[in-house]
């Protein structure tokens, strides 16, 4: 998955309801008896929402931040993709707009199931028609600090996600997910406050043992309300990145 891609898979909103042939669910891991047991569900988590906006910051090989401004605005659900859905269908469309001028559009179909909240189809520039992928869990129904769970990436990929403590929500959850593939590996941290939706993220992408590329999100305003979204404090340096993906191991072991 490209960089715009994993940006704009984060974006969330309500749509239809329709039938589909189900898309096998990622597999749970069970939890270590040590976890907080409060819950988490996705109704809580996941919101409806108009028009979103947020500013995107990424750095390349340390080079000075680039920012660029996003809007999300919530459209009609294609009929066709929307059939692989088993629950409601959420559509956004997303125009980035750099520095330069030039805008970046994207169509982004989720989905809300049985099984959770995921990402499943989207159309990007360069692209003749929309793309249907395997159904990307970014929340389970209920979960808990803890939870983890894998799942299928792409066809020749996998991911791995876990739930731990948000630095941007006194009552929520963040959710951290890795991917890797040959000499990449990718890993995205997720924010959600309980009843009032998602609030932010950061990326991180690493060659060869070597961070390349890191990205975060701040100045959220959700149909005209300002949300708390500072820029992190805590993001973490290679060796503390390194860490999170030994606890996402740890965690996917038991």
């Amino acid at each position: 998955m490209n960089t715009q891609t994993l940006l704009l898979s984060v974006i969330v909103g309500l749509g239809a309801c329709n039938k589909a042939e189900p898309t096998p669910p990622p597999t749970p891991i069970p939890q270590q008896e040590e976890q907080e047991t409060i819950t988490y569900t996705v109704s809580e988590l996941v919101h409806e929402f108009k028009v979103k906006t947020w500013t995107n910051h990424e750095s390349w090989n340390s080079s000075p931040v680039q920012t660029q401004t996003s809007t999300a605005t919530t459209v009609r659900p294609d009929t066709a993709i929307a059939k692989s859905c088993l629950g409601k269908v959420i559509a956004t469309k997303t125009i980035e707009t750099r520095a330069a001028g030039e805008d970046f559009v994207s169509l982004v179909h989720n989905c809300i199931d049985d099984t959770g909240f995921s990402h499943f189809a989207g159309e990007y520039p360069g692209q003749e028609s929309k793309k249907l992928y395997p159904h990307k869990y970014e929340l389970l129904t209920s979960m808990r600090l803890g939870t983890a769970w894998t799942g299928q990436h792409s066809e020749d990929e996998s991911r791995s996600c876990m739930v731990i403590e948000s630095q941007r929500c006194d009552d929520g959850i963040a959710t951290i997910c890795v991917t890797e593939k040959a000499k990449y590996l990718t890993w995205l941290r997720q924010h959600y406050c309980r009843n009032d939706g998602w609030r932010g993220y950061e990326t991180v992408l690493i060659r060869n043992d070597v961070e390349v590329l890191r990205t975060w999100s701040s100045n959220l305003v959700i149909d005209g309300v300002k949300k708390e979204s500072p820029e992190p404090t805590d993001f973490p340096d290679l060796k503390g990145l390194r860490q999170d993906i030994e606890r996402i191991k740890a965690n996917l072991a038991q």
